[in-house]
């Protein structure tokens, strides 16, 4: 069988708004092992299009695939990205209806029925899809009866329903590597927030989070912590740098290391590998998951920087999170961080139900206390499958499209949008503004980046023209809402 393997693009104001300029082309991992699955048996031949990176056009997409006739195409679908997974779905379908297209990932998973009533797509695996996707091509190909098929979503009569379920996959040792030899390498290079400037693959020791975060929907996809064999996870590394001459990687994991012996015992594999001094890596964590000891062994191991979901300088937000975690082992943390010599990229949120102005100032005041290299400011997104997301459903539109759920897209005037008690969207907005303007138009926090090599003067100049672009919008569309709200 002819595979088609696509990573859809996302429409720009969808990523980020003013900011899209700024996003760069992440290593799809799961669609690299889900690659590595799908021609496993040898019989099959499997092409990937990452269109995140490329760029290319649905059009395009659409004459490779009549041109080189697929039998079967996979597109992974995250919800961002579901404006242009629909346009190729109903593309594929109307010029090549024999073509079985099945849809994965969390999005395909979490609004599975709903898709199949309106998407002529012809089925979705439902959570981790490699065992799931190699049994949907054995059925295909063998003209088998697809739901006799686990962890698929089909339609029957125009009726959409569920097989019976998957459990998750618990022996991740035995899962294929990545198959990275079918994507452009040079496509995905660091961007500079992540400081290493080169070719950068992901790797993954684990798959499930221990905690449950309210705003979450990982578990809802991945249930359960399973980990990897270290041994494993370093095979893949060594094979990364030896086999693609890739010395750049970071952890795809909800957390890693988990533990402090996990950490310990990756860095002692990793020197008796000989890779201490060849690759840069780095990973996010919790603060209370850390150790100065363990940090320090992790930069000896070529740790480049942590990231830590610190999120709010609030007790009562952080408790009502489910986080775990107090504000004073952030603080903990980040000194460590430092004294380890390594750099801190801090996570933060605003706009938790309820949340004031005022916590939310704290929160900013935080960060800077913190002293993180870089710190990314989101508005708090109750992702759909998450306990917030739960509570509050029935406060949101019933016209809200499921792929608005990103936490950087910017309605549009006149369209639905989400909105948690408390402060209001505009308000929220404009303390993102405040917060990444107070945070990074300090003197001293661009004489840090010029010094440590983070950003250089050119693009701090490109992120504060996108700045001040973005607050001129916001003050455009404000004051343009204010005149028709003033006309007779």
């Amino acid at each position: 069988m002819k595979i088609l393997l696509i990573n859809p693009s996302s429409r720009l104001d969808a990523r980020a708004g003013t900011y899209s300029d700024s996003m760069f082309p992440m290593p799809p991992l799961g669609l690299a092992i889900l690659a590595g699955a799908a021609r496993s048996s040898g019989r099959h031949e499997v092409i990937v299009e990452d269109q995140y990176a490329s760029r290319i056009s649905v059009r395009q997409i659409v004459e490779t695939a009549k041109r080189e006739s697929f039998d079967l195409v996979g597109i992974s679908c995250l919800s961002p990205s579901m404006p242009v997974a629909e346009e190729i779905v109903r593309e594929l379908k109307a010029e090549l209806p024999a073509t079985h297209v099945t849809l994965g990932n969390v999005h395909a998973t979490l609004f599975a029925l709903d898709i199949l009533k309106h998407l002529p797509a012809d089925s979705i695996v439902m959570g981790e899809g490699e065992d799931t996707f190699a049994e949907l091509i054995a059925a295909i190909e063998s003209g088998g009866d697809l739901a006799k098929v686990d962890g698929l979503a089909l339609r029957r009569d125009d009726n959409p329903f569920l097989t019976s379920p998957r459990d998750p996959i618990s022996d991740l040792d035995r899962l294929p590597r990545p198959a990275w030899d079918l994507f452009r390498l040079d496509d995905y290079r660091c961007p500079p927030r992540l400081m290493l400037r080169e070719r950068v693959l992901a790797v993954y020791a684990s798959r499930g989070c221990p905690w449950n975060c309210s705003f979450c929907s990982q578990n809802v996809f991945m249930p359960g912590i399973r980990r990897r064999s270290l041994s494993k996870l370093v095979d893949d590394i060594e094979w990364q740098y030896d086999e693609l001459g890739v010395a750049a990687f970071g952890f795809q994991d909800a957390l890693f290391p988990l533990t402090e012996k996990e950490g310990m015992d990756f860095c002692r594999i990793m020197e008796e590998r000989g890779l201490r001094g060849k690759v840069r890596w780095f990973t996010e964590t919790r603060p209370d998951r850390v150790s100065l000891e363990l940090l320090r062994e992790m930069k000896r191991c070529g740790c480049k920087f942590v990231m830590y979901g610190f999120e709010s300088a609030s007790v009562r937000h952080l408790d009502a999170a489910g986080k775990g975690f107090k504000p004073e082992q952030s603080v903990q943390a980040a000194s460590w961080t430092h004294q380890a010599k390594l750099h801190t990229y801090g996570l933060f949120m605003i706009g938790f139900p309820n949340e004031t102005q005022e916590e939310a100032r704290a929160t900013i005041a935080f960060a800077k206390r913190l002293d993180c290299i870089v710190a990314s400011f989101a508005k708090v997104t109750p992702y759909p499958g998450s306990a917030l997301y739960k509570k509050y459903e029935s406060a949101f539109p019933a016209s809200l499209s499921p792929w608005l759920w990103n936490n950087q897209y910017h309605p549009k005037p006149g369209e639905s949008f989400w909105q948690l008690p408390g402060m209001s969207p505009c308000r929220i907005s404009n303390l993102l503004r405040e917060a990444m303007a107070g945070y990074y138009m300090r003197p001293r926090m661009i004489a840090r980046h010029i010094r440590h090599g983070v950003f250089t003067l050119p693009e701090m100049l490109r992120g504060a023209v996108w700045l001040l672009k973005d607050i001129l919008l916001f003050a455009a569309s404000k004051f343009s809402t204010s005149s028709k709200r003033a006309q007779p």
